[in-house]
């Protein structure tokens, strides 16, 4: 469910090849590479960790704030968008992975997602003794 306010934010990967002094490409990471790497934007980093799914996501370009409620705050725009979205497996497989997430993730809040986490654990349990 990322979702960016800036359209300069949307990027998905992005691939650095170094060149060693003999001209030729080195991906290994080591030399030179290693200063250029460490002088990039934190942000960039993060956008780096990002999901590809997420670029195809309802939510892109939405404001993050609309995620993330207060309390009592509408939460209706957010569930709509998430109804539609069609990466909303994916997301929903991503926001169950992180426990400490917070907001609304493929149409679900933390206290739901904690309920399909535990449906989940007793499901595996019965599995395993069944």
């Amino acid at each position: 469910m990322a979702a960016w306010s800036d359209d300069s934010l949307l990027m998905t990967s992005l691939a650095v090849s170094f060149s060693s002094e003999d001209g030729s490409d080195d991906n290994s990471g080591g030399g030179d590479g290693d200063a250029v790497v460490q002088n990039v934007s934190p942000v960039v980093v993060q956008l780096l960790r990002r999901p590809r799914w997420q670029t195809l996501a309802e939510c892109r370009g939405e404001r993050v704030e609309m995620f993330i409620p207060d309390r009592g705050a509408p939460t209706a725009r957010a569930k709509q968008l998430c109804a539609r979205c069609t990466v909303k497996t994916e997301c929903l497989r991503f926001a169950l992975a992180i426990p400490d997430l917070v907001g609304y993730w493929a149409g679900t809040n933390e206290r739901e997602r904690r309920r399909l986490r535990a449906m989940r654990r007793r499901a595996m349990r019965e599995r395993a003794a069944g």
